[in-house]
């Protein structure tokens, strides 16, 4: 299921519930033993709708829905706000706001977007052989593999400016990226930037955090 379907499907559980709220309200009448005042069937109502929200949410983590897209479709919120990345000293990329989930990601697109989550200040395409010897350590980290003239034919491909490659795994990345990540936040995870430009992400550093990393040794 992508993240579109996704979150139509959480929009059309919600505006189920809605419905049913509407019919519960109407038949609400007496109010409910302790709450006493003019506004007794308003606070009846409340109570009601928030058992509905309750036993709406319970089966939205039973399908699998993360706590944080509930509260986001259950509040106003700033959902604009970063959720916090930490990257391990083997390059697992992980959400500690979710309990630790992994991001997963192609190893050559992971490499990239690595790459780039080390240098907010951006980097052109046309630049990345200048970066060589970081490109052949995460990716001799991430990709397992062994063929060293596979893996420096994958790479020499990323770096090469007349080779579209690097815009293949860029998109990957942000295929990668939008499974994890509603559209009101994927924006500052992804890499981006005008043609010609420096390309960067745009997210606030402060929201990463990185182990030390076993350097690989590259000849």
């Amino acid at each position: 299921m992508d993240t579109e379907e996704f979150n139509i499907g959480i929009e059309a559980l919600i505006a189920i519930d809605a419905l049913c709220c509407f019919h519960l309200a109407d038949r609400v009448e007496e109010p409910a033993p302790g709450y006493g005042g003019e506004d007794a069937k308003e606070r009846r109502e409340a109570e009601e709708l928030l058992e509905i929200v309750r036993q709406t949410s319970q089966r939205l983590r039973e399908l699998g829905v993360p706590d944080e897209t509930i509260r986001e479709c259950c509040g106003p919120g700033d959902s604009s706000r970063p959720e916090r990345i930490h990257v391990t000293g083997w390059y697992r990329i992980l959400l500690p706001d979710r309990d630790n989930v992994e991001i997963k990601m192609r190893p050559l697109a992971k490499t990239l977007f690595l790459l780039f989550l080390r240098h907010p200040e951006g980097i052109t395409f046309k630049a990345l052989s200048d970066y060589r010897k970081e490109l052949y350590e995460i990716y001799c980290t991430v990709s397992g593999r062994t063929d060293l003239e596979a893996m420096s034919k994958s790479l020499e491909r990323l770096m090469d400016p007349c080779d579209n490659a690097v815009n293949i795994n860029r998109t990957r990345v942000a295929e990668a990226l939008g499974r994890y990540f509603q559209r009101s936040r994927l924006g500052q995870y992804v890499i981006a930037g005008q043609a010609g430009e420096p390309k960067n992400i745009a997210l606030d550093r402060s929201y990463v955090t990185w182990d030390d990393t076993p350097t690989a040794q590259i000849q």
